[in-house]
């Protein structure tokens, strides 16, 4: 049984901001939970404290207790605490190690000490269960966002703890994956594992969940059965930030026309990773004052379609036209854009008005780690305060702008 005791939780260490205030919750073995609730209401802290990242991993200020079956988590070393605990993040790019999906899959069992031929056991076991046999020997950084998502998951899966904590694990995933990660956490049910799932989507979960946990600015405010959140009006799911549960009851929104000002044109577009085609664009035109969607499965090449046109990718061949004026990488590029939010956390970019202004994000930590700072290879346009560092970490935000 999991017991949240009293639980205060800050990234700063004087406590003045709580992520979590006062937390009060008990799990019982084999329940399966929703946290829910606005973006930055604490969903996402309290899953790392069941993971044991707080406070090994997350600097700042933890009163009260987590108990697992008794034991308190900040007294267990991290070892102790994978064998019962696994965690799959909301973007998966950050918990991997090779860069081979079947061997990602063994990682954490070779980290618990396992036989070679029980690994090799336990990985062709997680293939058949998940449904995932086209995936292995992939490399995985050719893996669609959503295909990462289901490797972490399995990875988790084939150490067979008994708790398993996810956070957001749909945000990837189109409808046909999200069936088959319903269909995992079915089984998981089935094998009376224990699940906290922290999530805004609701709909795939409607028969999983036993209780939904509501949130609000780091507290537990009530519990809602499905049954209950299914009855929430439209004004109540945009109030809470609980998305409805059925998708076939939300209204449809009527259609807005604007003038067309720009029009961005693609000729005989083509992009590889590596030697394999993963772009073919002939031809196509996009008008402003429009919304475009670009839709398809898994891996259909969407993320490297709007990378593209972003400039972000090197080999791409073919021509970009805005207003029949051909662009460069460096004209399409991020230097240029206010924004652009990949399947990740999102990265903003801001233009700096020094004339060398790279345009470029780095995460903040390995900018100061680097020590680039005035050494002439580059340095933030605006120093950053350790207050900003922790709180931008803590949201998978980085907001930085380079220079050379």
């Amino acid at each position: 049984m999991i017991s949240f005791q009293n639980v205060t939780w800050s990234y700063q260490e004087d406590g003045e901001i709580k992520s979590l205030d006062s937390i009060h919750l008990e799990v019982k073995d084999g329940e399966c939970i929703l946290l829910c609730g606005k973006s930055g209401c604490g969903k996402t802290t309290m899953t790392r404290l069941l993971g044991g990242l707080i406070p090994n991993f997350y600097e700042g200020n933890l009163q009260g207790a987590v108990l697992l079956d008794g034991r308190n988590l900040c007294d267990l070393p991290m070892y102790e605490i994978s064998k019962q605990v696994g965690s799959v993040f909301q973007n998966p790019r950050t918990q991997f190690y090779t860069v081979n999906t079947t061997s990602e899959i063994a990682f954490g069992c070779e980290n618990l000490g396992m036989e070679p031929e029980k690994i090799a056991a336990r990985v062709r076991q997680t293939a058949r269960d998940l449904e995932i046999e086209s995936l292995l020997d992939r490399n995985i950084f050719h893996l669609s966002g959503g295909e990462k998502q289901i490797i972490a998951l399995a990875s988790i899966y084939a150490m067979s703890p008994q708790i398993y904590v996810l956070d957001e694990p749909s945000s990837n995933l189109d409808v046909q994956a999200i069936e088959k990660l319903r269909n995992i956490l079915a089984l998981l049910k089935q094998q009376s594992k224990t699940i906290i799932i922290a999530e805004h989507r609701t709909w795939y979960l409607k028969n999983l969940v036993d209780r939904a946990i509501y949130m609000e600015d780091g507290k537990v405010v009530r519990e809602y059965t499905m049954a209950e959140l299914a009855q929430f009006t439209i004004e109540e799911q945009l109030q809470s930030g609980i998305r409805t549960v059925d998708l076939l009851s939300y209204p449809t929104m009527l259609y807005t026309t604007y003038p067309v000002d720009h029009v961005i044109e693609l000729k005989d577009i083509h992009c590889f990773y590596g030697k394999t085609e993963a772009l073919s664009i002939p031809e196509l035109s996009i008008n402003s004052g429009q919304i475009t969607a670009i839709i398809g499965t898994n891996g259909a090449g969407k993320s490297t379609f709007v990378s593209c046109m972003c400039g972000l990718l090197k080999k791409v061949k073919g021509t970009i036209l805005l207003d029949g004026k051909k662009q460069t990488a460096k004209k399409t590029g991020t230097a240029k854009l206010s924004c652009y939010a990949g399947d990740g956390p999102p990265a903003f970019f801001r233009q700096c008005p020094g004339r060398n202004c790279t345009g470029k994000s780095r995460p903040i930590r390995k900018v100061l780690a680097g020590n680039h700072e005035g050494s002439g290879y580059f340095r933030p346009c605006r120093p950053p305060s350790h207050d900003f560092i922790r709180r931008t970490e803590a949201t998978g935000y980085h907001c930085l702008c380079l220079c050379l």
